[in-house]
């Protein structure tokens, strides 16, 4: 802690070198370095019941090189039991995590308000008990790319847009495994956001693959959402609480419409465990695009549509769907444009 604020008036770098070192409280940071000799070699341990991290309060924050281990053994989503994100707050902008490992925590990253540039790339996150990692309400220009998230206990990888929208960031060239309860990626309202080239496997409970969603009453949706480039192997979920069969690919219109262009493009679903695209209400999404979409394998439908409003599908072709390959009770209005087959 003293090396931190005695770095942080000259924009230094604090070295952490090979071995364990222990927080037992949050440490503030902005505009300074902290650097270790590799995850593998340096760790900073967060003290017991959770509790330690570090938490942005401005901009020009690099992370790098280093392991932040929890000991977290619940999970609490209501607060009753205190516990600190490894990295959480406002890391204004110019900031940069490289090469850090996330493991055994609540959740790995909560990046919040006044965040904008942050560029977050080479992560490594496992074993959380809620979200892999979240950005949340007033965010701006972030993007994670070329990560590794495994075994969340909530969404790996969350936009939430709650009171505020986030704004142009991005999951870019991600892989996610095993997420339970919650989806593989989560875009919740939002500004121009994108979830490109990610390779999702393997979720669990109450989990799609993709999840583009006014649940939790988020601002709603503007500008452009994209959807491109993805790959989602063995994903959809089913969820107990409320009966229901979650796909691959979910668009769900809960608090208020989608009428912001959702574009879907080159993605491929393989071995979904229910649907492959499920789009549901009780709100409509309008105006949402697919093109060259990619079923092979659905435990249900292929397209199920069970919300209000309407879609244009290319280049979409199914096989392989256990059910058929569209069910579209909810009235749904459809353009079919050219290269579709199998439903």
């Amino acid at each position: 802690m003293q090396a931190i604020a005695a770095a942080q008036p000259s924009g230094g770098v604090v070295w952490i070198p090979a071995g364990s070192f222990r927080l037992t409280s949050r440490i503030n940071v902005a505009g300074v370095t902290l650097r270790g000799a590799g995850p593998w070699y340096s760790t900073v341990e967060l003290g017991n019941d959770g509790r330690g991290g570090f938490y942005g309060t401005g901009s020009n924050v690099t992370m790098a090189d280093f392991l932040m281990l929890g000991k977290v053994t619940l999970r609490d989503p209501d607060g009753q039991v205190l516990t600190d994100a490894p990295l959480e707050g406002n890391f204004g902008t110019g900031s940069l995590f490289q090469n850090l490992w996330f493991e055994h925590t609540k959740v790995g990253m909560w990046i919040d308000s006044g965040t904008n540039g942050l560029y977050a790339t080479g992560l490594r996150i496992r074993n959380t008990f809620a979200d892999g990692v979240n950005i949340h309400a007033n965010v701006q220009n972030t993007w994670m790319d070329q990560s590794v998230v495994r075994n969340t206990g909530d969404d790996a990888l969350a936009m939430f847009s709650e009171g505020a929208a986030v704004t142009n960031s991005a999951y870019l060239r991600n892989t996610v495994q095993s997420p339970v309860l919650a989806n593989g990626i989560g875009i919740y309202g939002g500004n121009g956001n994108r979830a490109d080239y990610n390779v999702i496997q393997d979720t669990a409970v109450g989990s799609a693959g993709i999840a583009i969603s006014t649940r939790f009453n988020p601002v709603t949706f503007s500008g452009t959402t994209s959807v491109r480039g993805n790959t989602l192997v063995r994903t959809g979920g089913f969820e107990p609480n409320w009966n229901d069969q979650f796909g691959a690919l979910w668009l769900f219109a809960e608090t208020s419409d989608i009428a912001a262009p959702v574009v879907v493009r080159d993605l491929l679903i393989q071995d979904s465990t229910y649907q492959g695209v499920y789009i549901s209400g009780p709100r409509r999404v309008l105006g949402a695009q697919f093109d060259g979409v990619s079923i092979v394998g659905a435990g249900t439908w292929g397209l199920q549509f069970r919300s209000g409003g309407s879609a244009t599908l290319s280049n979409v072709t199914v096989s392989g769907a256990a059910q058929g390959g569209l069910n579209n009770p909810g009235g749904m209005t459809l353009t079919l444009g050219a290269g579709n087959s199998g439903f």
